[in-house]
């Protein structure tokens, strides 16, 4: 989070902790970006966890949804910070 100062905005700390609590406490919540539930996404991915993640990668006005950690939304900051570092502001 070092890189990431908005992580660390209240406004985005308060609204991430309501998704991420709101996810945990209904087990047929769907990731907004792959469709599965945390307990489909434990078949690959035992050590995932709900997490509030950005609806367009890299813009922080877009809003934020319930986002599975791993893959999904560590592999969408790591595309971002890559393509970031390589010079492409979104990586598309």
């Amino acid at each position: 989070m070092a890189g990431k100062p908005h992580h660390r905005d209240r406004r985005f700390v308060v609204l991430g902790k309501r998704i991420r609590d709101a996810a945990n406490a209904d087990p047929t919540t769907r990731c907004w970006r792959c469709g599965l539930t945390l307990a489909e996404r434990h078949r690959t991915h035992p050590h995932a966890t709900w997490q509030a993640g950005h609806l367009v990668d890299g813009d922080l006005s877009a809003g934020l949804a319930a986002e599975c950690s791993t893959p999904c939304n560590s592999g969408a900051g790591a595309r971002v910070s890559n393509a970031n570092r390589h010079g492409n502001a979104l990586g598309l």
